[in-house]
């Protein structure tokens, strides 16, 4: 399954009541970091970016106790992102691999690209 869009409904870190924040530990390794460099599309006034595997690594420490690391997506992270660089605020957000554990990486380098289907210009990345 892929993410086209982040639903900011969706389960992305878990709870925990016995930490001080409510949420695991892990919440606070960050990852989904910027990957690689961005590009530009100046006709659309967007920079792309790649957004790196969450942080730690093993699921289960990104999961609630007795929960399922499947339950968790980890929004904004192994993805695509669309900023508008006036504004600052996300245009769209792809994600490759929810709940990352393999350190894909299906987000490197971003070259942008248009090719014609059925006699229409498509641009893509």
């Amino acid at each position: 399954k892929s993410t086209p869009t982040g639903d900011p409904r969706a389960p992305s870190w878990p709870d925990d009541p016995s930490t001080e924040t409510g949420k695991v530990e892990a919440w606070s390794h960050g990852g989904g970091a910027p990957w690689q460099s961005a590009s530009f599309d100046a006709e659309t006034n967007t920079i792309i970016i790649g957004a790196g595997n969450p942080a730690p690594w093993n699921t289960w420490k990104r999961t609630s106790p007795g929960g399922d690391p499947a339950d968790y997506d980890n929004l904004y992270t192994s993805g695509q992102v669309g900023v508008d660089p006036t504004t600052g605020e996300v245009k769209w957000f792809y994600q490759h691999t929810p709940n990352d554990a393999w350190d894909f990486s299906g987000n490197n380098e971003l070259v942008l690209f248009e090719y014609d289907e059925n006699g229409k210009t498509v641009k893509a990345t």
